[in-house]
């Protein structure tokens, strides 16, 4: 899964939840805490909206 370095992006449900796949394959002691947010929020809109937008810059 990629994303854009300087665009927005948005993710489905499908998308989300291999997003928080391999974020949570990520061992804990190279996780940022940027990292967890990221997958906290995508379980968030796993289970609320289905939707995750980023706006990268």
């Amino acid at each position: 899964m990629g994303l854009g370095t300087y665009g927005d992006n948005a993710f489905n449900r499908v998308q989300l939840m291999r997003l928080v796949e391999e974020l949570e394959a990520v061992p804990d002691d190279r996780r940022t805490p940027v990292v967890n947010q990221v997958i906290e929020l995508s379980k968030v809109a796993i289970t609320e909206s289905s939707y995750l937008h980023l706006t990268g810059d």
